[in-house]
């Protein structure tokens, strides 16, 4: 029987997978800053437009003023790379449609910490190549700057860790959800849908309405987005990462749980 704990195969391998993960992708570099260019061209209409709006004579009192919020839309848009943009979960459920899960599953390590690190090697590879990429580009554009001090700077650090781990959980459950059903693409738009909306990277939390805004700080979508954002621009401190900690611990207890689920699902449909 497989072991489905981390000590199933040991650090060193996990690390080995993110590794491998990784490099998958390098030779696709080339490509990815096409991507990168149309990445910035959004972020830059997404300023654009929100600058109108905090420029307008009917913005609230106590909304964010239009060069601040250039950098929340800046700093969202290299956030977006390690938390959202990723089919990482479509290509398990695929596994799951054409049968190669078997082999998987059949591996003598932790399935679920396998695919995680998988996740974990892809994001390390955009924050790299596409995050810092981007970084750069609104630094020339707008004037983007790193968070001021060394505490910050630290803090910030640990809300992006974090929020890139949300992020790996919430696309590892959509690969999950290809045990039970053929077709995940629309839970993978409706992923990014939520991470947009209530993450806040399509529309600033200062904008909605309070109640929605309160609802939406208390889920893991703005543990991708709004929250570290916060960190970084000195809106909120450490205890922005109270909300991003509870999601971190909680949301691989239940992908545990659910892989075990999905564990057996597989071994009855498969006789």
């Amino acid at each position: 029987m497989p072991k489905t704990g981390v000590a199933g195969g040991g650090l060193r391998f996990y690390l080995t997978v993110a590794r491998m993960s990784l490099r998958r992708n390098l030779q696709y570099r080339g490509q990815h800053m096409i991507n990168n260019a149309a990445s910035a061209v959004f972020g830059f209409i997404y300023i654009a437009l929100w600058q109108s709006v905090a420029g307008s004579p009917a913005a609230a009192p106590g909304q964010v003023g239009a060069a601040v919020l250039a950098h929340y839309i800046a700093v969202n848009q290299c956030l977006l790379w390690v938390t959202t943009f990723d089919r990482s979960g479509l290509e398990l459920a695929a596994k799951v449609r054409d049968g190669t899960i078997g082999t998987e599953l059949m591996r003598p390590v932790s399935f679920f910490w396998m695919q995680a690190a998988r996740i974990y090697g892809i994001r390390a590879y955009n924050f790299v190549f596409r995050s810092l990429v981007l970084a750069a580009v609104f630094w020339l554009a707008v004037g983007l700057r790193l968070p001021e001090g060394p505490a910050r700077l630290g803090l910030t650090a640990l809300a992006w860790v974090m929020a890139a781990h949300v992020g790996t959980m919430l696309t590892y459950f959509i690969g999950l959800a290809g045990f039970w059903t053929t077709d995940v693409g629309w839970m993978y738009l409706s992923l990014q849908m939520l991470n947009m909306f209530l993450g806040g990277a399509s529309i600033p939390l200062h904008y909605m309405p309070s109640g929605l805004a309160a609802f939406a700080k208390l889920t893991p979508f703005a543990c991708v987005g709004y929250l570290p954002t916060s960190v970084w621009l000195g809106w909120a401190g450490a205890e922005a990462l109270i909300p991003m900690a509870f999601w971190s611990l909680v949301l691989p207890l239940l992908a545990a749980a659910l892989t075990k689920q999905a564990r057996r699902r597989a071994e009855v449909v498969g006789g």
